[in-house]
């Protein structure tokens, strides 16, 4: 069985898509974190 050649090109570019969106992922959860950490610490 011949299996399809995948365009080294495609799987880079793939792979940087997963990339910046994990890094975009980060940057939204650390946001959110200091936000959570701001509003308990003015409570305190």
């Amino acid at each position: 069985m011949n299996q399809p050649l995948i365009d080294s090109s495609l799987v880079a570019e793939v792979k940087q898509l997963i990339q910046s969106a994990k890094q975009r992922a980060v940057v939204a959860v650390n946001a959110e974190l200091t936000m959570l950490y701001w509003q308990v610490g003015k409570r305190i």
